[in-house]
């Protein structure tokens, strides 16, 4: 026994171990084996529940039936209930620590132990002592149960029908919060955004999915309101960013913002862009929406908004950067709002997310990543009066860029596919700390092997790599890629960390018999191996022989291969099965 570890120690990390290997029957039985074993069991039994489910379960056998909904069962109650009914849920309640669908795979309702989703009524009734203390000046005491450890919760859009509020999940521990709010009729997310200054006054990381109706582009532009004030929708808008800067201001801890369904204010953007807690921000606005909010430059900039000395620049303080790119400035908008950062080595991750472009994704890009390259070799801008030391520390790049177009309106050919050379900045040394790299474009890529050997030496800590078509606008067509299993082997030999590769290539089972140029097919085989690669997108790729024979060399690269993927979109039912030959020979192997 390690010195520092108590028995309790050690008992906690053997039910985390069967907890994280799904043996939730096992903990259950180890909770019943000896008394020892029993609080140890239940916290990792409980200390994440996808709904409410195993909680409505402690309910007496009559308070509650399961009813088949349209679409899936939902939990309800049969008859009223009273405060010694609950009472049971509060020997484990102190236990939960995350609620909700944590894995995006598990949010099917039903499909992992606890999963069936809640009827409204029950959120009802857990608001029967209201909460927050004084809303309407009225004396009134804590809430019917709350969750007083929990510090993921993380609503999915079954979790609930929807839920009418949200008192049980506020709480001082409460660092992490995920809300969709697609569908929010009775305005929920307002108040709760509200009620987080007090609920959960250390909350950290903040997302807000969907976009509510209230709050949706047309809500803003129609619906005209009573004599000049504007329509429903716009007031509705207004009253929104009001709470979210009270919110902001309130929370003092919050470090995450992510709300990409909402276009928020300028006055928002300009707290943010100064505020030092802010590591990671994802929003609606357009880079160049950013930037008109901000100014044109930071001599306009600091007197009007009273920006101190040492507060130049703006989001000199965010490491994690989602840029959501319109039609009109595009990458090009994205590129001068990166130029204007105060500090740029602090960026991490960057994302850009453009729906729609007028310009061709070959150019675009391209002229984007020489921008970046220009930041990653630049010790000052002398646009702006302060030190910027460059955006070499880059970890994560995800560029998706996919077009919304009517069928009538498409282009009846792809774009011309895009080559090596328009990535060709990033192969410079100042981005070799990448990690990961996405790009996805409304267009396809063309490589060769020599290609895949530049990339798997210019990117060597890559842990994924996903350079594919969006297929979007445009039927599926074959792979026009002439990589082969040579490419793939180079990122095999050059990338050690590398567990997800998604390229397109052409698979001959004879290009790993065939001798290389001074040596012979043996020696092929040879060398460093992707021990670490567990998924492989096949994308637009083509094969040549038999599926066996495919499926025994993909498993010489890659010996740790779990999982094939493909787009399942505008795929041919023959490219599909051959390629799910492929797959099963493979994962079962």
């Amino acid at each position: 026994m390690h010195p520092c570890l108590q028995v309790y120690d050690i008992l906690e990390h053997i039910c985390s171990e069967l907890a994280s290997s799904d043996s939730l029957d096992a903990l259950a039985k180890l909770a019943r084996t000896c008394t020892i074993f029993l609080d140890p069991a239940l916290n990792a039994l409980w200390d994440t529940i996808p709904t409410l489910e195993p909680l409505v379960r402690c309910l007496p056998q009559d308070a509650w039936a399961i009813r088949n909904g349209r679409y899936h069962s939902v939990l309800t109650l049969t008859r009223p209930t009273t405060l010694q009914d609950w009472e049971r849920c509060k020997f484990y309640t102190h236990r939960i620590r995350h609620f909700g669908n944590i894995q995006p795979e598990d949010s099917l309702p039903g499909k992992i132990k606890g999963s069936i989703p809640t009827d409204k009524m029950i959120y009802t009734v857990l608001k029967h002592i209201s909460f927050p203390p004084v809303l309407n000046n009225e004396n009134v005491g804590p809430p019917l149960l709350t969750l007083p450890h929990i510090r993921t919760c993380r609503l999915a859009p079954h979790a609930s029908s929807p839920a009418p509020h949200f008192t049980p999940f506020l709480s001082h521990t409460l660092r992490t919060l995920v809300v969709y709010a697609t569908y929010d009729p009775e305005g929920v997310l307002p108040s709760l955004l509200s009620s987080l200054v007090y609920g959960a006054p250390f909350l950290k990381k903040l997302s807000i999915s969907g976009v509510p109706d209230f709050l949706s582009y047309g809500a803003r532009r129609s619906f005209a309101g009573d004599k000049g004030g504007g329509s429903i929708g716009e007031r509705g808008w207004e009253a929104f960013n009001a709470v979210m800067m009270g919110m902001l201001h309130g929370l003092k801890h919050l470090e995450s913002l992510e709300c990409p369904g909402v276009e928020i204010s300028d006055d928002v953007v300009r707290y943010l862009a100064t505020r030092p807690m802010i590591r990671m921000l994802n929003i609606m606005n357009a880079p160049e929406v950013i930037l008109n909010a901000l100014g044109h430059g930071y001599e306009q900039m600091a007197p009007r908004y009273g920006w101190k000395e040492e507060v130049r620049g703006c989001f000199s303080y965010v490491e994690d950067l989602t840029l959501n790119c319109n039609s009109v400035g595009g990458f090009d908008g994205a590129s001068r709002l990166l130029g204007c950062i105060g500090n740029t080595a602090r960026i991490q991750k960057l994302e850009l997310i453009q729906w729609r472009s007028s310009v061709s994704p070959e150019r675009e890009v391209s002229t984007f990543v020489q921008k970046l390259l220009d930041l990653a070799t630049t010790t000052a801008l002398p646009a702006l009066p302060l030190h910027t030391t460059s955006i070499a520390k880059l970890k994560t790049l995800v560029i998706r860029q996919s077009e919304m177009i009517a069928p009538q309106n498409r282009h009846s050919q792809l774009p011309q596919p895009m080559t090596l050379q328009a990535l060709s900045p990033l192969l410079s040394a100042s981005f070799q700390a990448l990690e990961t790299l996405i790009i996805e474009l409304s267009t396809q890529f063309t490589f060769d092997d020599a290609d895949a050997e530049r990339m798997a030496l210019a990117w060597p800590n890559l842990t994924e790599l996903q350079l594919g078509h969006s297929y979007s606008n445009h039927e599926w067509t074959s792979g026009n890629s002439s990589m082969t299993l040579r490419g793939l082997k180079s990122f095999a030999r050059n990338c050690p960390r590398l567990r997800s590769l998604g390229v397109s290539f052409n698979a001959n089972a004879q290009d790993l018999t065939e001798p290389e140029q001074g040596g012979s097919g043996r020696e092929m085989k040879s060398g460093k191996l992707g021990y670490s690669l567990r998924v492989l997108n096949v994308s637009e790729s083509v094969y040549e022989g038999e599926p066996e024979d495919v499926a025994k060399c993909l498993l010489d690269i890659f010996p740790a291969l779990e999982r094939m993927l493909g787009s399942s979109l505008h795929v041919s039912p023959g490219w599909q099965e051959k390629w799910a030959q492929v797959s099963k020979l493979a994962v079962e192997s």
